[in-house]
């Protein structure tokens, strides 16, 4: 018999996982997707150790704490990451895809982020022009912001009241100063 060892797998060989503290609960994970995806993960877990080599994240009593983030959408995530039965794209609902932004856009994961608008833009939840001003102000991304204001300044129809209160006043105004200077 061969006395050599075998040969750890680059791809699907998870040496390492981490303790992660949400709200009150833990999760333990593989560190893999985090440092892939985000690199703020990757920096956090590339420092070195302290001196008694205890790192935050290696035991339920020393858990790297996620303050600020709800355990629900943290959990969206990880059955994006560490989906526990085969998927589809479609598996997530339009409020877990919103999950899975916030904590992307949070966390500068920007293949979670790309995911997440490709399967928003896909659902049909981004077709009100207002809706999508709404939700890339809120989420951060401004090409749903530049198209959802574009496509109401050059909408035929009034925008409706819902719509207006959805954006508030500002906005409100300044789309109807710019259809008003389109009309002339």
């Amino acid at each position: 018999m061969d006395s050599k060892s075998p040969a750890r797998d680059e791809t699907y060989y998870f040496p390492d996982l981490v303790t992660f503290l949400v709200g009150d609960r833990l999760f333990r994970v593989p560190k893999h997707m985090f440092v892939a995806s985000s690199p703020i993960f990757s920096a956090m877990f590339s420092l070195p150790h302290g001196p008694n080599n205890s790192a935050e994240g290696q035991c339920d009593e020393k858990p790297v704490r996620l303050e600020q983030v709800d355990p629900k959408a943290f959990k969206t995530l990880l059955s994006l990451f560490y989906p526990l039965k085969p998927v589809s794209k479609h598996a997530f609902t339009d409020d877990e895809w919103l999950l899975i932004l916030s904590l992307g856009k949070k966390w500068d994961m920007g293949s979670v982020v790309d995911l997440a608008v490709s399967n928003l833009q896909e659902s049909g939840r981004l077709r009100p022009p207002a809706m999508k001003v709404h939700l890339g102000r809120y989420y951060n991304h401004s090409p749903w912001v530049v198209a959802g204001l574009m496509s109401l300044c050059e909408q035929e129809e009034p925008m409706s009241m819902a719509d207006a209160e959805l954006l508030g006043l500002r906005d409100a105004v300044r789309i109807a100063m710019v259809r008003e200077w389109i009309m002339r």
